[in-house]
């Protein structure tokens, strides 16, 4: 199936009633929010190219790091962590990646895959200069 058979017709014409509009709209600010909630709806559906392709749209770097966010965070809801992982550095707010780090080590603790958890805790401390620990792996 390809994405677009996935959505609806109805939700077809909302989706595209929001790229004319945003088309339309002048204010960056107000275009990227537009952008970054159609990425969201077309996650939500399962189509994370067409998300991907929204998330490029868009030229603040903060509402992109939000978009990145939610993109990765559902990932980690699949359970797609290397994919979670690879759309995490695309992230350039430091608040964000690092939560969106936490979340990943802690479902790789859950996993039990603790060599690769400690890879990215490791990474995380390198990058800030503090330990933020709140699982324990022992």
């Amino acid at each position: 199936m390809t994405s677009i058979s996935i959505i609806n017709e109805e939700s077809q014409k909302i989706i595209h009633s929001c790229w004319d509009i945003s088309n339309k709209i002048n204010v960056s600010d107000l275009r990227d929010k537009v952008h970054k909630k159609i990425s969201e709806v077309l996650m939500n559906f399962g189509d994370k190219k067409g998300a991907l392709n929204e998330v490029k749209k868009i030229t603040g770097e903060t509402a992109k790091s939000e978009a990145i966010f939610y993109i990765s965070k559902s990932l980690i809801d699949q359970g797609k962590l290397e994919e979670s992982i690879s759309f995490s550095k695309l992230i350039s707010d430091f608040a964000k990646k690092s939560e969106i780090d936490r979340i990943i080590v802690k479902e790789l603790l859950i996993l039990r895959k603790v060599s690769s958890a400690i890879e990215i805790a490791s990474k995380m401390v390198i990058k800030s200069g503090i330990v933020y620990a709140p699982y324990r792996t022992d």
